[in-house]
């Protein structure tokens, strides 16, 4: 339930009736789409690293030194 709280950004914890009574294939759907939206994210994020590095000459090396 915790990790279900700090997906959804919850500042607190639900109160009994709310998201505890729902069904349990519901918040397991919850968390796979929360799994795979950071798996995607951080696909992103390396495609956009590996971008930034190719834009700025990324080799890592001095031009005219050996």
């Amino acid at each position: 339930m915790f990790t279900l709280c700090e997906l959804m950004k919850w500042n607190h914890l639900p109160e009994p009736g709310g998201i505890y009574a729902q069904d349990s294939e519901l918040l397991e759907g919850f968390l796979y789409i929360f799994s795979e939206r950071a798996k995607y994210q951080e696909e992103e994020d390396r495609r956009r690293d590996a971008e930034a590095k190719r834009k700025s000459g990324g080799s890592g090396r001095v031009a005219g030194r050996r």
